[in-house]
């Protein structure tokens, strides 16, 4: 069982870095090399959790290996939440949260090379060594689980008024997540002698693919490249808007050069002979001059209010 469980961790761990490789090819925004910062931690963990519950190592290599698992796992629970709110769009907390989490796991990737973290191995249920906690290892399992924690909060709290392909991505982003945790969780209680089935590790297999379905199934159009499609089709709008403008404007201001040219070389070649029949044909030129300028000025302002945009109370603002 000890095999079967130690290979579920281990294809796990591949799996994760296989999808977070994915995610970045499909994806290259914030979210997605998030979710590798996560996944590598998870990764480490899994990788050297597998090598040294599975192999017949002597007392100080499994110490090594313990060790080396734990410079990864003192980072999952942080860069899990520095995803999710990266998913859910959420702003840190407040000013300097990350920061101040970043320098808390450093400090407890530091420990590790001391006994202040992993104290030992030794023989735990049916291992022959497993991780012998030190002082500061009850401090990270608390804050594990509260990081962890927070970000299922308002992972859930998202997933509650999510509506859609959203609600989608978050559902299949939640169960994922809840079985890799679930299963990955266990491993930290036999270290406080309490009993765990280890059969449940089995299960995180099942963590890289759903949530590799959350984000590339659902996930491919983002905000930008929703923001990104809607440029495209304002352009393409545009594009026919302008070629239809340029026919509406031009006709008019066609008739317009017309008559006015007309009128000019009608004046030039002498045409009228007197005040009142040059004042005649200036009146019948400048009639139709008119409404054709009308109907331009009027087709140009029909434009403006149409592309002009609306203001936070929903009403045309105004264009100066």
């Amino acid at each position: 069982m000890l095999i079967s469980t130690s290979f579920g961790a281990l294809m796990s761990a591949f799996g994760v870095v296989l999808v977070s490789v994915m995610v970045l090819a499909k994806r290259r925004d914030i979210v997605a090399f998030r979710f590798l910062f996560f996944s590598i931690a998870c990764c480490g963990w899994g990788f050297f959790y597998a090598i040294w519950t599975i192999g017949n190592f002597s007392q100080q290599t499994t110490l090594s290996l313990t060790r080396a698992s734990h410079y990864f796992a003192v980072f999952i629970p942080l860069t899990w939440l520095h995803f999710i709110f990266a998913f859910i769009n959420k702003k840190e907390p407040f000013r300097g949260f990350y920061l101040a989490n970043y320098l808390f796991s450093g400090v407890l990737f530091l420990s590790n090379t001391t006994p202040f973290l992993v104290k030992s191995v030794g023989p735990v249920m049916s291992f022959r060594f497993f991780t012998e906690p030190g002082p500061l290892y009850y401090l990270f399992t608390l804050y594990y689980f509260v990081v962890v924690g927070y970000g299922y909060f308002y992972l859930i709290k998202a997933l509650n008024i999510a509506e859609g392909s959203t609600r989608e991505k978050l559902k299949y982003l939640y169960i994922g997540t809840l079985l890799g945790f679930t299963a990955g969780s266990g491993t930290l209680v036999p270290i406080y002698k309490l009993y765990f089935p280890l059969q449940l590790l089995l299960l995180m297999p099942l963590y890289p693919i759903f949530t590799g379905i959350a984000l590339i199934r659902y996930g491919l159009f983002d905000v930008q490249e929703i923001a990104d499609a809607f440029q495209r089709e304002k352009m393409a709008v545009l594009g026919t808007m302008a070629a239809s403008l340029n026919h509406e404007i031009k006709n008019p201001l066609f008739i317009v050069r017309g008559k006015a040219e007309c009128y000019l070389d009608a004046v030039d070649r002498g045409k009228y002979s007197s005040y009142e029949e040059l004042n005649e044909a200036g009146k019948s030129a400048m009639n139709p001059i008119l409404n054709h300028v009308t109907r331009a000025l009027d087709i140009i302002q029909k434009f403006t209010d149409f592309a002009r945009p609306f203001n936070a109370k929903g009403s045309k603002e105004t264009v100066i």
